[in-house]
């Protein structure tokens, strides 16, 4: 088989431990929690797989042909050397997401950041206008209610909002004659509302955009009361239909243990 499927599923303990690695088996003998980006991954992306699918084909296209004859008459191994060749863009801009959030944290903690990244220099210049006070950084948060956990980047007092759960995102903006626009996507609400209920006051969410593709003031989304009550709701039904999907339910298997 050529093209597999990538299992990027994350799983925690119910007392709040990473469990990376472990397989749908693991978390049903274990009684462990997918993450709300586990549970999000049963929406389609079709603007995600175009992407990936323009990877492949520009790998493709630009293998050089002496690498091309290293594989002879063996297609399956060409095809697999041209998709893992195409998966350099996305690991690059993991790497860099990675990276500034480490760096965002890193200055809500008061601790050594690179100054010379600019990109994160803009990320400073946000911190020092807009956050009052840290309540914590780089949180997992449980629900043992319904089955799940993650971790979230801030828990933030914020000068104009109050108080607001904060998702840094990294992305390449789009540039338009008069600036930059960030694109806020809807999935991102159920991931944040999801965090929210687990923490007993339900803070507002915030979205934080990170230009990528040069240093630019970051741009900020606070999600009304509604779409928050609505991401939840719709997080719920996502939630549902992946238990259904892997015929596995963490709340059920929570309640056969003893705390």
């Amino acid at each position: 088989m050529i093209l597999k499927q990538e299992d990027s599923s994350h799983w925690y303990t119910v007392d709040g431990r990473p469990a990376y690695g472990k397989t749908l088996r693991d978390a049903r003998k274990e009684a462990l929690l997918p993450s709300p980006s586990s549970i999000n991954s049963m929406l389609s992306a079709p603007g995600l797989e175009l992407w990936k699918q323009q990877q492949i084909l520009e790998a493709a296209l630009t293998m050089p042909e002496e690498e091309r004859a290293k594989y002879g008459d063996d297609i399956e191994a060409l095809a697999n050397a041209i998709i893992e060749d195409s998966k350099a863009a996305t690991r690059k801009a993991a790497d860099r997401g990675t990276d500034v959030h480490h760096g965002a944290e890193a200055m809500l903690n008061n601790e050594y950041w690179d100054k010379e990244d600019p990109t994160l220099v803009k990320v400073n210049e946000w911190i020092q206008a807009n956050v009052v006070s840290k309540r914590w950084t780089e949180e997992i948060l449980i629900n043992k209610d319904l089955g799940y956990g993650g971790r979230a980047d801030a828990l933030l007092e914020h000068q104009e909002h109050g108080l607001v759960l904060v998702d840094f995102k990294t992305q390449k903006c789009r540039k338009l004659k008069k600036g930059f626009r960030p694109t806020y996507y809807d999935k991102w609400i159920l991931q944040l509302a999801a965090y929210s209920e687990c923490i007993d006051y339900k803070p507002r969410c915030l979205s934080v955009v990170i230009n990528t593709v040069e240093p630019t003031d970051c741009y900020e989304k606070l999600w009304s009361d509604e779409e928050q009550k609505r991401g939840y709701e719709m997080f719920i039904n996502l939630h549902a239909l992946w238990c259904w999907t892997k015929n596995y339910y963490p709340a059920q298997e929570l309640s056969t243990l003893a705390f």
